[in-house]
């Protein structure tokens, strides 16, 4: 399963790379292939669209687009953009795949797109990115996304086609996820790369924090580091090493070596390496040989280009007093002597800051979930955008304008379920003006009402082109914009008073944004040169100058009120600095003396570019759409498996595999999974099944399982029923899943009631009978909130969760009662930066018939989990991590993190059932201390990271001490 977030990818098989021995790489393949199964991991999908929108569908040889009706528009587009570059797209890879579904999202402001494989699909979110680059969106995910389905359907020959046959889909992406992430993320960043004027490898910023770590840190980062990350130091994705290594070794082997390697991955994956000796056969190296071979080029080539560079004499106006990578943008002046900046890092969560002239530096306010293309500073406000998720369905979300007042330190939501992005305060700070992208998107100029929020202006975007950074003129009676169209990018004006709009400047497929207009200079960020430097154009001659020269890359440029000091984010390997330096326009350089293309080493040469296809010159084909009944595309059998295990259980001590096989389904809308499977254990036939419908506001699971014998209860002296009816359980789930979340605080709640059904036998005093069947009713209410966490948290800082649970039996005569059970975590921050302190508070009681249901609250870590009629719990968990060593022990294990715990529980129980006491219940203390050590470690290259350790055990009423190994695997590592 392939899963993609501006570039990222997601599979559903066996993970594999290089390790030390094919023992150990045949051990955790086997591991990831059976968790790869259970729960969301087998069917991944990002939620659901709203349940009342209507599809239709487009089907050509190649592709079958399903879309929201109201999208038909751009949904045409679109399939004329796929079906225009299958050809040379596919040519790549020398490699034409078949039909594949594509859904579009229009929903949904978190645009990104995804490949899964099992069940096989493209899905895209059609909302494009307030920060991109001059490319056309839709354009630009066809080509990276389809270049995925070309990796992975160019599997489906030898030993995998072979494969395919057993195990469906899923036997292909169990093989995909024998390629590197970074190969296939890296391919797929050149194909846009090579087939667009534009593209990602074109980036200077694409390249700019490996550049960094490369001229400023010594060495050479290890494989394992670069390709698994780090908690001690910020690496750059996989995107950005794997496009490199793809493109050096495209350039160097020729045009066809990565098909060489697909198809070799393909035909031998039986030899658990596949990846590897196909570098070896075709290449003569390693994927460590590459990568190394790789960046020394580079950075040769980097230096080189650096030597010759003269730089921009600045002062930096923050401080590090970290030593861990910290980033300071979005730079505003809010007076001659503060400015205000965004700050962020591995070792906090994002929060706005005012710095003195000292460098002294505030902390005034933590905003929640964005990626803002623009921070307003103006009058003591302080304006963006947030993301805020629909409560129900996941596929929609809204970009929401906040306001927060320096003064009074209060923030306010000015806008509500609205679309819009990257907003500019109006200098006399009534109004903000801000880019809307609607469902069709079409783009608008909004100007809005600070106060209330109220729309004043919606100005339609002249050709539909894509607007981005808007900014107001000095004198509020216009607004500067670019403007995204098919020849890339340019800068335009749009005059208020006369409703008219004027191109200024034309940039072509040069990246420009990050707009902020002066007096006579309207400036900006732009890659002329082949670094991000800021940029001034003459609003009277329309000339274009470079202000600045910096080493890696300046953003987020801001001048002085009165025009003489520039500051913006300049890049270092440990973050973004807040620079100051005079703006002088004498000292400016003619953009005809800066444009330089030699500083991207591998991008496409001249006379390939000159190759590139150019759709919009082609005239567009109007292809026959029909509806989508999303009832009658109910189910979608993908994948299959000659033996039974269970999926929503999974042991990794111990996966009890039997004779069986398994059928799964998910529909290409994600809102229906189902599972069939059959089991020959004990000499007896078993039939499971289970089907799951999240397209309603409420999400059903029902299940059933069929065979063995069912459970008959022993009573003294009765003697059991000569014949029983072969077992049945039956489970029925309704929950309404609600995400409630409008800031730094994760905020949800989840309802449900479960009605479960078993073919047990239990004695009825009354009847002075067995009476087959016994039916229970569970109602839960879950709700949780908690501080969003930075990356090196290990648990929230702060943050409560709440799960109360009553269980009956109301149609059982009194057999089992009731019980009813509440809990409740509360997080605190710990002394240090991420150690959390977790409370638990838990309590249950019992109101038991004939018999006791198991409890719903456990026991102290130690303890079996005695029946309680009557339980109360309380622990303290203090979780610290300890240190970040980025240890390798060569292929065999890379080592993160370690971390360690303390821990105390204790619980009082009441008429508790101990185990060899005479079945009599007894009152009785349970308590329990002890610690944790473990490691977070990558083994055998694997790509999801273990978690691993021991753990001892002190119970101090009997002076016992046990000890217990601690083995986890973090599945959400890459969702």
């Amino acid at each position: 399963m392939f899963f993609y977030h501006t570039g990222n990818l997601y599979f559903s098989g066996i993970c594999m790379g290089r390790s030390v021995t094919v023992t150990i790489r045949l051990l955790y393949s086997g591991i990831s292939f059976f968790l790869v199964l259970s729960g969301h991991a087998q069917f991944y999908n990002q939620g659901e669209d709203p349940g009342n929108l209507r599809w239709r569908q487009i089907r050509t040889g190649h592709f079958r687009v399903i879309y929201p009706e109201d999208f038909d528009a751009e949904a045409q587009r679109l399939t004329n953009i796929l079906e225009h570059y299958y050809e040379p797209n596919a040519a790549y890879l020398d490699h034409k795949p078949s039909q594949i579904p594509v859904i579009l999202h229009n929903h949904s402001v978190r645009s990104n797109g995804f490949v899964a494989w099992a069940p096989k699909r493209m899905e895209l979110v059609t909302t494009p990115s307030p920060h991109l680059y001059a490319h056309d969106y839709l354009e630009q995910l066809a080509l990276h996304e389809f270049r995925h389905v070309v990796q992975v359907d160019k599997l489906k020959q030898g030993f995998t086609k072979g494969l395919s046959y057993i195990t469906g889909e899923m036997g292909i992406g169990a093989v995909a996820g024998m390629m590197p992430f970074w190969f296939l993320e890296g391919d797929a960043v050149d194909a846009e790369t090579r087939l667009s004027h534009a593209g990602r490898g074109r980036l200077p910023s694409f390249e700019m924090e490996i550049k960094a770590i490369l001229a400023e840190i010594p060495g050479l980062y290890s494989y394992e580091k670069a390709t698994m990350g780090s908690y001690r130091d910020y690496v750059p994705d996989h995107y950005q090493y794997g496009y490199q290594m793809v493109a050096h070794a495209r350039n160097k082997y020729q045009k066809d070596f990565w098909g060489k390697m697909v198809g070799y991955t393909a035909r031998n994956p039986y030899t658990i390496y596949p990846f590897y000796f196909g570098l070896r056969k075709f290449g003569g190296s390693s994927k460590v040989g590459l990568y190394k071979e790789t960046f020394e080029i580079l950075r040769t080539h980097w230096a080189s280009r650096d030597s010759l560079r003269s730089l921009t004499q600045s002062k930096q106006l923050n401080q590090r007093n970290s030593r861990h990578f910290t980033g300071y943008r979005f730079p505003r002046y809010v007076n001659d002597s503060l400015v205000f900046a965004e700050k962020s890092g591995i070792d906090q969560i994002n929060e706005f800051v005012v710095i003195d002239r000292d460098g002294n530096e505030k902390r005034i306010h933590r905003p929640g979930f964005y990626n803002p293309a623009n921070i307003s500073v103006g009058s003591g406000k302080v304006v963006w955008t947030e993301i805020i998720p629909d409560a129900r369905w996941a596929k929609r979300d809204f970009s929401i304008i906040k306001v927060f007042n320096m003064k009074t330190r209060k923030e306010k939501m000015l806008t509500w379920k609205s679309r819009y992005f990257a907003p500019d305060l109006s200098p006399d700070a009534r109004l903000v003006v801000a880019i809307e992208a609607d469902l069709q998107n079409q783009y608008f100029l909004v100007v809005i009402n600070e106060m209330n929020g109220e729309v004043v202006q919606r100005i339609p975007s002249p050709g539909n082109h894509y607007l981005q950074f808007p900014v107001w003129a000095v004198d509020q009676q216009g607004i500067y914009v670019t403007a995204l169209g098919t020849s890339g990018k340019k800068i335009m004006y749009y005059d208020l008073a006369r409703s008219a709009w004027k191109t200024l400047f034309n940039a072509g497929f040069k990246d420009i944004a990050e707009l902020y207009a002066g007096a006579d200079y309207l400036i900006f960020r732009g890659t002329f040169s082949g670094i991000d430097n800021i940029y001034a154009l003459d609003l009277e001659t329309n000339e274009c100058q470079r202000v600045t020269s910096s080493r890696f890359g300046a953003f987020m440029p801001c001048l002085s009120s009165n025009g003489d000091r520039l500051i913006y984010a300049d890049y270092t390997s440990q973050g973004f600095n807040v620079v100051e330096s005079a703006f002088e326009p004498g000292r400016f350089v003619p953009l005809e003396e800066v444009i330089d293309d030699g500083e991207q080493l591998n991008v496409p040469s001249p006379e390939e570019t000159s190759k590139v296809p150019e759709p919009s010159m082609q005239m567009p084909e109007n292809f026959e759409s029909r509806p989508y009944r999303k009832f009658s595309n109910l189910f979608n059998f993908h994948s299959w498996i000659p033996l039974y295990f269970d999926v929503d259980d999974p042991s990794i001590e111990e996966i009890p595999v039997t004779p069986g096989v398994m059928v799964f389904s998910q529909n290409r809308m994600s809102t229906a999974t189902t599972k069939l499977g059959y089991e020959y254990r004990d000499r007896e036939h078993f039939f499971h099944a289970a089907f799951t419908y999240s397209g309603w506001y409420p999400v059903f699971k029902l299940s059933c399982d069929f065979g063995g014998t069912p459970f008959v209860d022993s009573v003294p002296n009765v003697e059991k029923p000569s014949t029983v009816s072969t077992d049945i359980s039956l489970d029925l789930e309704v929950s309404l899943p609600l995400d409630l979340t409008t800031s730094r605080w994760v905020v949800g709640i989840r309802p449900s009631v479960e009605s479960r059904y078993s073919r047990a036998y239990f004695y009825y005093n009354t009847q002075n009978a067995y009476k087959r069947g016994m039916t229970f009713l569970d109602y839960r209410l879950y709700a949780y909130n908690y501080l969003k966490k930075a990356y090196r948290d290990i648990l929230p800082r702060a943050g409560q969760v709440f799960d109360i649970r009553y269980v009956d039996t109301p149609f059982e005569e009194g057999q089992l009662g009731s019980t009813i059970a509440g809990t409740a975590v509360i997080y605190f921050p710990g002394l240090l930066r991420h150690q959390t302190l977790k409370i638990l508070g838990a309590a249950q009681k019992q109101t038991p018939g004939n018999y006791l249901m198991g409890n719903l609250v456990s026991m102290p870590r130690g303890f079996q989990n005695h029946t309680a009629v009557g339980l109360q719990k309380i622990t303290f968990d203090y979780v610290f991590p300890l240190f970040y060593p980025d240890w390798n022990i060569w292929r065999a294990a890379y080592f993160k993190r370690f971390r360690g715990a303390v821990f105390y529980d204790h619980a009082w129980g009441q008429d508790v059932h101990i185990p060899h006491r005479e079945d009599v219940p007894v009152d009785r203390e349970f308590r329990s201390l002890g610690l944790e050590l473990t490691t977070d470690v990558h083994l055998a290259q694997f790509l999801f990271p273990f978690n691993m350790g021991g753990r001892v055990i002190y119970l101090p009423d009997t002076r016992y001490t046990r000890a217990e190994f601690v083995f986890t695997i973090d599945l959400n590592q890459f969702y």
